[in-house]
């Protein structure tokens, strides 16, 4: 197998996310997982079964792991292992590098986060809604410290430019003391 060209901090944070997705830690990414994270998401946000934001997240989350499974799940068997997890990452850094900024679909990603979890309605995320989040992604990274890091302007929010700043650095940096590193799994 052709050796990983990702920094060890990049294996240390994509091998981070892959645990967070790996609801049954069985070492294998399967719809079944991104389900039970969205459960796990509506139970921490206190969502009925009815409301949208919970009918959302569900499609939400059946499709990135469609979109997924269909870019990393090479020998087709219908999960994606750590490996295939590391190696398509690998292969988006390479784009996003490219491009100089979040491709479309982190994009949509990042406008489909604030809309579900601004419950202000304010149209960014304020320091409350990204402790839910945290406490959502099962982290036991300070919410307070954090969001200080990630407000990059310090007015208490985290606009779309802001997740789409953090989604690209997390996405592409080796620096260990990038804010963006810490956006989409707190600590790791």
């Amino acid at each position: 197998m052709e050796q990983l060209t990702l920094s060890a901090q990049q294996v240390r944070k994509f091998s981070a996310l892959f645990s967070r997705y790996d609801r049954n830690s069985d070492g294998l990414l399967s719809e079944e997982d991104f389900r039970a994270q969205a459960q796990h998401i509506q139970k921490v946000f206190g969502w009925a079964d009815d409301d949208r934001r919970t009918k959302r997240l569900f499609v939400d989350r059946s499709e990135l792991f469609h979109r997924l499974a269909r870019g990393a799940d090479k020998d087709r068997s219908g999960a994606v292992s750590l490996e295939e997890f590391l190696r398509y990452f690998e292969r988006q850094i390479v784009v996003f590098r490219a491009a100089g900024a979040a491709s479309p679909w982190l994009s949509s990603s990042c406008r489909d986060l604030i809309d579900l979890i601004d419950e202000d309605k304010s149209g960014a995320i304020c320091k409350e809604e990204f402790r839910m989040l945290l406490s959502a992604q099962e982290s036991s990274a300070d919410a307070e410290t954090l969001f200080g890091k990630l407000d990059r302007n310090g007015d208490g929010r985290l606009t779309l430019d802001e997740l789409l700043a953090l989604s690209f650095e997390f996405m592409t940096s080796d620096d260990p003391q990038a804010p963006g590193n810490q956006f989409f799994c707190g600590d790791f």
